[in-house]
């Protein structure tokens, strides 16, 4: 974080390229690293949109961005269809429903790993945990969790060649993988519109007369998005906690001498800590200007949420790992 606080200093804002895997180019983009300068971009879409590309700096074709990335690729009215159709279907029933779920299955993972002693605390449960949760509230037979696991690794890891399974091609293993978990959700949820049941799936296939639903063919980038960056982000913020919970073992003992009174301060902390999204991109969508930086219609921000949640500007002694 050395690099981005020296950059914070210079300015909110810094010219910066990053190689085009597509193109064999560099891509110019600015970097964002100041905590009000984050806020305010993610706070004007209509400004500064997801819809040109939000989860790569490079750009990519729109078919292959929406199926991998779902709304979060989009920008309004699109993005608040398929939010809204998606925010209907957790219900007060439901999440009760996935509170139980995780409750569950965080007792499972803790209860094996018990049994084996001592083991690798993401495979044991960073990486199990979370996508667990997710294939179960989706009603992901257990039977498939290694298909699930394996594809969205790749998805996940597709800069790193240990992860691509053997594929040398990273464009093959990552269309490989999608069209694996494609197929996979697209017969559940063929399935689940005439054998309903209690999960997420069968609410997305089936609404109340007069609601919007989704389509099929936006069924299984929706999965995709859940099952990769919902699973992503857990299991991120779980390994790296654990990481400052060891090395800060005054923090791990006060949390644990008053799990009630700290854990919603303790949590928040963490995040801010691990940031485990670690950047995404908007597209200027209009000449404009921002604290004092000029900008062109076209021109690519990248927000760094590890550099905006160490600004020392919003947060006192930035580095210091404090749970209270």
């Amino acid at each position: 974080m050395a690099h981005f606080a020296e950059l914070r200093r210079q300015g909110p804002f810094t010219p910066a390229v990053a190689p085009n895997p597509i193109t064999g180019l560099d891509d110019e983009f600015f970097a964002v690293t100041s905590y009000a300068e984050v806020v305010e971009i993610s706070r004007r879409p209509q400004d500064f949109c997801s819809g040109r590309g939000s989860t790569s700096i490079a750009d990519m074709p729109a078919e292959a961005m929406e199926f991998f990335g779902s709304f979060i690729t989009m920008d309004d009215p699109r993005h608040a269809r398929q939010r809204g159709i998606v925010s209907r279907s957790f219900t007060p029933r439901k999440l009760a429903g996935v509170l139980d779920s995780v409750e569950r299955i965080c007792t499972e993972v803790i209860d094996d790993m018990c049994e084996k002693g001592e083991v690798d605390l993401v495979e044991a449960i960073s990486q199990p945990f979370p996508l667990l949760v997710i294939c179960d509230m989706m009603g992901i037979p257990r039977s498939e969790f290694g298909t699930v696991l394996r594809a969205t690794n790749v998805i996940l890891g597709s800069g790193d060649p240990e992860m691509l399974g053997g594929e040398e091609n990273i464009f093959s293993a990552l269309l490989g993988a999608g069209m694996e978990l494609t197929g996979l959700v697209n017969e559940l949820a063929e399935h689940r519109r005439t054998h309903p049941t209690d999960d997420l799936t069968s609410a997305l296939v089936h609404n109340e007369v007069g609601d919007d639903m989704l389509a099929p063919q936006e069924i299984a980038p929706f999965f995709i998005l859940l099952a990769v960056a919902g699973n992503d982000t857990t299991r991120t913020a779980t390994s790296l906690g654990m990481h400052l919970l060891a090395e800060h073992p005054d923090q791990r003992a006060a949390w644990q001498a008053d799990p009630d009174g700290m854990t919603a301060d303790a949590v928040e902390e963490i995040v801010r800590a691990a940031s485990p999204v670690t950047f995404m991109r908007r597209t200027v969508t209009h000449d404009l200007s921002l604290c004092g930086q000029d900008f062109a219609e076209g021109d690519k921000v990248v927000l760094f949420y590890g550099a905006a949640n160490r600004d020392p500007v919003v947060f006192d002694d930035p580095e210091r790992f404090d749970l209270r």
